[in-house]
């Protein structure tokens, strides 16, 4: 059997060959390297190479990879019917890429990602409360301080990462609110998102008493009647009503991660990356059309 790195002198020499399939071969075989890529190639490098340049040249191919994978998960993805599930499948094929084209940083591992941790949180609440409501699952996750905003950081990239945020216990608002739809829908407890105008929040309708209730996730989960916060609202927005009191789809919270995602690599200078926000972005309006 091979040792693993026996095929570094040949793949360096194809770093350049622009035929399709070659070019496809290598990009796979690079990203397969995991975060251990520069390590691998630097270590099994014919020794007559200047190696920093064609590393290079490999965290580029490597980054396509992710990017090409992505772009097809996407129209995958669209495909579907709009959903609870579908949020946590639109989330998780964006954190995968965020997380997994970075070579220092462990792609999301299936059996202690995304699922498993929502699957985990779900366990811990059913342990502590057997037949919670919206507003035990409220304070599980954010009175109790387990999940809070990043107010240091706010428009950092991690904070629209799904994989991060579950690790990390912080991120944006829209995040936040998505970790209480997906740990409700574990529970049993039917919570939906509110396309409020900056600042996103998670939705509950009462089956008991018929009122609309808006979470705030991003400010320890503080609770009000949907009455009340449009009652108060600072915006001037045409039809704040119909805003409030329509679920978010899966479809319209992806759309708004992806602006954030554009606005984040904007602020890194990262074109490539903000780029591809648009690319998906921009699929999704044309669905809609």
């Amino acid at each position: 059997m091979a040792h693993p790195g026996s095929d570094v002198p040949a793949l360096l020499k194809l770093l350049d060959d622009e035929h399709p399939a070659v070019r496809a071969a290598v990009k796979q075989r690079l990203a397969a390297f995991g975060p251990e890529m520069e390590r691998t190639l630097a270590l099994h490098a014919p020794a007559d190479l200047k190696v920093e340049p064609l590393i290079g040249q490999a965290l580029q191919l490597r980054r396509e990879f992710f990017r090409d994978k992505l772009h097809s998960d996407w129209k995958a993805w669209l495909d579907q019917p709009s959903s609870v599930l579908k949020l946590e499948q639109g989330l998780t094929l964006l954190a995968g890429y965020l997380s997994g084209a970075e070579p220092t940083s462990d792609p999301p591992d299936p059996n202690a990602g995304i699922g498993a941790r929502l699957d985990g949180l779900a366990a811990l609440l059913l342990s502590l409360e057997p037949h919670p409501n919206f507003r035990d699952l409220a304070a599980f996750l954010f009175v109790s301080g387990r999940f809070h905003g990043n107010e240091d950081d706010y428009y950092a990239v991690a904070n629209s990462n799904l994989d991060k945020v579950l690790r990390d216990r912080r991120g944006n608002p829209i995040l936040l609110a998505c970790v209480m739809i997906l740990v409700g829908l574990r529970v049993g407890i039917e919570v939906g998102g509110c396309n409020f105008p900056a600042h996103f929040l998670a939705r509950h309708e009462s089956h008991e008493n018929g009122i609309l209730y808006l979470i705030d996730c991003f400010n320890g989960g503080k609770i009000l009647s949907a009455e009340v916060l449009i009652r108060h609202q600072p915006f001037v927005v045409p039809e704040i009503d119909r805003v409030v009191r329509t679920p978010a789809t899966a479809e319209i919270i992806l759309s708004r991660v992806l602006r954030n995602l554009d606005h984040a690599f904007e602020r890194e200078g990262n074109v490539s990356e903000q780029k591809l926000m648009r690319d998906l972005w921009q699929l999704m309006a044309a669905l809609g059309e």
